[in-house]
């Protein structure tokens, strides 16, 4: 995300330098020999505690490198394994006592992947080079960077991947496989893995952002890019995944909003006059936000996640429009719903807001959208390029 200021590549920095390779005293695997294109880097990686192989005196160079191990190394490699990783999974295929679980959820919150799915991550599938490249782009905060200049002839300009594969040759990081080719579709294998993340540790100081120069004229199709935050209630789980999406989307940053005091199932029953039906019964009800107070100043553009109660938003998304300046910033809503329509809650959230609000068109999504109708209406309201 935008915000996060590269800290992938300064933290596998300081890993680098805080643990000297040993490349005299040789490998320790006897899979890894001496001289090869990959040894510096596995002896990198095992001194930096980001793997120790996969057996006594086995490194397994050649064998694919699966997405959860990927995200295992990143998470290694920033730092994270001594701390508490994010708790939960949306995942119903990542189990909460898998080795790869904690790294997962840290990646997922650093926005590093949304998963392959709703609510699916895939750990046991390979990781292409295209996901491996676009994983350390987005890990390092996704830096500006020109348009795709098709240096290569199987990356399409328009693929999720290309700017992620121009950054890291850019940046020494891969140049490809030869002739022209990337290969973004190829496994990407466990030498290739932590060859990659060494050299982003070797690329972090010594690659200074390039100054803009008044001479080159920017692309006329590119809108500029926006400082975009994307918020987010989600009760019962079934925005959150569709935010996630949306930032991923938006390279923007993240924000959940909760409730001081929790929602519990009883409380979201429809009809009972519990907690909810009381709430949305009464228009000047505002609920308390749990969540620490976010900086909006750094953001010129806000979109905001809801599901839809009683055809309206839940009171604390008024809450948190009651609480905050939005005056000159770009404002939008989509909502979730199984089947009740966006109705007048737009309507109702604007009206909260001050005529120096430019408030662009919201949109009703089914829980587990997926990606492609949420990329549909960001374009269509003009927050993506087409």
């Amino acid at each position: 995300m935008k915000k996060l200021t590269c800290f992938l590549l300064t933290l596998l920095l300081l890993v680098s330098l805080a643990t000297p390779v040993a490349l005299a005293a040789g490998s320790r695997f006897s899979d890894v020999p001496t001289g090869a294109w990959f040894a510096e880097a596995v002896d990198w990686a095992v001194n930096a505690q980001i793997t120790q192989g996969t057996g006594a005196d086995t490194f397994s160079p050649d064998e694919s490198c699966t997405r959860a191990q990927i995200v295992t190394f990143l998470f290694r490699a920033a730092g994270e394994a001594g701390n508490p990783a994010p708790a939960g999974s949306a995942f119903s295929d990542v189990a909460p006592e898998a080795y790869y679980a904690g790294p997962i959820a840290w990646a997922v919150a650093k926005g590093v992947t949304v998963g392959t799915g709703e609510t699916t991550f895939s750990p046991n599938d390979t990781c292409t080079r295209a996901q491996i490249v676009t994983f350390l782009f987005r890990a390092a905060g996704s830096p500006a960077a020109s348009a795709y200049n098709g240096s290569f002839s199987d990356v399409a300009a328009s693929a999720y991947y290309a700017q992620a594969v121009q950054w890291a040759v850019a940046q020494g990081i891969t140049k490809g496989t030869g002739e022209g080719q990337f290969s973004p579709d190829k496994t990407c294998t466990r030498a290739e893995a932590v060859t990659f993340l060494m050299r982003c540790a070797q690329a972090a100081p010594t690659q200074p952002t390039e100054p803009v120069q008044p001479t080159q004229p920017t692309q006329p199709t590119e809108p500029a890019r926006k400082h975009v935050l994307v918020v987010y209630f989600s009760a019962t789980g079934n925005t959150r995944p569709l935010a996630q999406t949306v930032a991923a989307l938006l390279d923007a940053d993240l924000y959940e909003i909760t409730a001081a005091q929790p929602y519990t199932a009883a409380d979201l029953a429809y009809y009972t006059n519990g907690r909810a039906d009381k709430e949305q019964a009464d228009p000047a009800c505002r609920p308390a936000i749990g969540s620490p107070d976010v900086d909006l100043t750094q953001y010129d553009t806000i979109v905001i996640g809801h599901p839809i109660w009683h055809g309206q938003a839940p009171r604390i998304i008024c809450t948190f429009l009651e609480h905050y300046d939005f005056a000159g910033k770009t404002l939008t809503t989509f909502c979730t719903s199984h089947s009740s329509p966006l109705g007048t809650s737009a309507e109702t959230l604007k009206g909260l807001l001050g005529e120096d609000v430019t408030w662009l068109p919201s949109r009703r999504f089914a829980a587990g959208t997926g990606k492609e109708p949420l990329a549909a209406w960001l374009t269509e309201i003009g927050l993506l390029a087409k």
